[in-house]
């Protein structure tokens, strides 16, 4: 009995005390989930075309949610194929292919819900621009692009390589599109291998190069290429002259023009054979007095320019100290000389580099250098000048530095000068478009060193050289990527 009621006072005990409380449950997770960093970054440039695109979010999210419909990559208007997938914190879409080169994407991330189920406020939306192919408005290797030319069916670039010990030059042709189509490299063992010009006509490029035995020092075999256009293969290659550094080259119809210092030679471009040869002694010039730079063709007429110091209408020893521009007009075959012109600064300076352009009709233009031809330290000055192209009298000059005075190029409406200023200056905004009154119309954006140039459907092209061909836009200057 004694032992019953202890038991009985102890289960009292128990069923007197306080009762166990239960824990008190989680608040409930009501903040919904939020961006804190994308991949590719907004803005991004450059991003490579096999790039994933990933977000990261404030805490785990429901892998459910994340699906095309509420995460989606756009070119465009047009969704990018691809998938999508999350894990943990962070979502991530896959393209099925490979991006589109140099093209701006945007990503759109919403409704995307976290663990607790709640949906990220609005949506978070980006754009990246991918990288421009590498393949494309290049001469892919290790080659130096200068002579350029160009018409509806491609490019066609001519240039040197860079690799040290290798004096090889090439010609080289690329689509509208900026594809590669062939690439034929000129083997030497002389010392130097230079390209002087291009020219594309009747189903043919056409090139001329030099080739010096010694360091480009001015003695070199001038050779003229005729190469397939569709292949590159060589058709012929003439040698046409032996000691003489090349200045100039073009072509039209049936006639190359081959500029030296001092002769002009005239070949038959099916056959390679000089046809004719206009001295500096022809036009009343010498060797120590005149000198050729440049040629350009008109419909019935070729014309030449250069430096003299001697008054090339009436003849005679040189008047004075400094160099003139002079320009002369000839028939094609050089057996009459149309009319003469030179243009002098009137400040007892230089005139050198000249370049010639032609636009049937309306004139002749010439551009290039005033200045100390001795002295480059000394203050120059950009010139263009425009002849009348029936008579050859002056119609206007320009004379500024924000002019570019290395390259001429013409569109039959404009003309296009560039400027390949040395490292050691800020580059000038070249090229430039002139209008036929000599006022800048535009200058590039942005400005490269751009020396040689050529104009068709709508772009100019030029080489600044390197590998790559530069293109701006014909109408405003912008730069095309």
């Amino acid at each position: 009995m004694k032992r019953n009621l202890a038991v009985m006072f102890a289960v009292a005990a128990i069923s007197c005390s306080d009762p166990i409380q239960p824990s008190p449950a989680p608040p409930k997770d009501t903040t919904p989930p939020v961006v804190t960093s994308v991949s590719p970054t907004d803005g991004a440039n450059d991003v490579s075309v096999t790039t994933k695109v990933v977000v990261e979010f404030s805490e785990p999210v429901d892998p459910a949610t994340v699906n095309l419909t509420t995460f989606k990559v756009l070119n465009g208007d047009n969704l990018v194929p691809g998938s999508a997938s999350a894990s943990s914190s962070q979502a991530t879409f896959t393209p099925d292919d490979s991006l589109d080169y140099l093209t701006t994407y945007t990503a759109v991330v919403s409704r995307v819900k976290d663990l607790a189920g709640n949906v990220m406020e609005g949506e978070h939306r980006w754009s990246f621009t991918t990288v421009r192919d590498s393949t494309l408005w290049t001469v892919v290797g290790e080659w130096s692009a200068r002579p350029v030319a160009a018409n509806e069916s491609g490019v066609y670039v001519a240039g040197r390589s860079t690799v040290p010990g290798n004096n090889s030059s090439f010609v080289a042709a690329l689509t509208v599109d900026g594809e590669r189509l062939w690439l034929k490299e000129m083997s030497t063992e002389r010392y130097c291998s230079v390209p002087v010009g291009v020219a594309v006509a009747n189903g043919y490029i056409y090139s001329v190069r030099a080739e010096d035995p010694y360091p480009c020092l001015g003695s070199a075999d001038i050779y003229f290429d005729v190469r397939d256009m569709k292949t590159g293969e060589l058709v012929r290659s003439t040698l046409v002259r032996k000691g003489v550094w090349p200045q100039d080259f073009a072509l039209r119809g049936s006639d190359a023009y081959i500029l030296s210092i001092d002769e002009v030679i005239r070949l038959d471009v099916v056959t390679g054979e000089v046809r004719s040869v206009l001295t500096v002694k022809d036009i009343g010039g010498s060797s120590s007095t005149t000198s050729f730079n440049s040629v350009a063709i008109g419909n019935e007429a070729v014309y030449l320019a250069g430096t003299t110091c001697k008054n090339l209408a009436v003849g005679g020893p040189c008047p004075k100290s400094d160099f003139d521009f002079f320009t002369v007009s000839y028939s094609k075959d050089f057996r009459s000389r149309n009319w003469v012109s030179q243009w002098d600064d009137s400040l007892s300076l230089d005139e050198y580099h000249a370049r010639l352009a032609v636009i049937e009709g309306v004139g002749v233009f010439l551009n290039g250098w005033s200045g100390n031809i001795i002295d480059l330290s000394k203050p120059r000055a950009a010139v263009l000048v425009a002849y009348d192209i029936s008579s050859g009298e002056l119609d206007w000059y320009r004379s500024s530095n924000e002019l570019g005075s290395t390259g001429i190029a013409t569109d039959g409406e404009s003309i296009y000068l560039s400027d390949a200023v040395s490292e050691s200056q800020s580059p000038r905004p070249s090229p430039m478009k002139v209008g036929l009154d000599g006022n800048i119309v535009w200058t590039a954006s942005p400005p490269s060193r751009v020396r040689n140039m050529a104009v068709a459907n709508g772009t100019v092209f030029g080489t600044d050289g390197t590998n790559r061909i530069l293109r701006y836009d014909a109408a405003t200057g912008v730069m095309k990527q």
